[in-house]
């Protein structure tokens, strides 16, 4: 069986972008990295915290565990719209 086509460039774009406003809303939240892994009831680990936010191929379902532990709508982390931003992203707050 062949391997699959390579992903188009503009599909590792949007992953860093969903990566992204990950980190926006975390930092919003006031959270650092290891504590948003502890949020997610030791389901996603530091390094998976990492792997999302860098906008690395993740299951869905850490995207789904992330949002819950942020308390944010997953639509809200998948949009492209940068009026989705949270208010902080201006400045920016939090750790890591």
């Amino acid at each position: 069986m062949p391997a699959p086509p390579p992903l188009p460039d503009w599909v590792h774009d949007r992953r860093r972008e969903h990566g992204r406003r990950i980190q926006l809303w975390r930092r919003e939240r006031g959270l650092t990295q290891e504590q948003l892994a502890e949020r997610t009831e030791t389901t996603l680990s530091l390094s998976s915290i990492q792997r999302v936010e860098a906008g690395a191929e993740v299951h869905f379902s850490a995207i789904i565990i992330v949002a819950d532990a942020l308390a944010v709508p997953i639509g809200t982390l998948l949009t492209t719209d940068p009026g989705m931003d949270p208010p902080a992203s201006l400045g920016g707050a939090g750790g890591r």
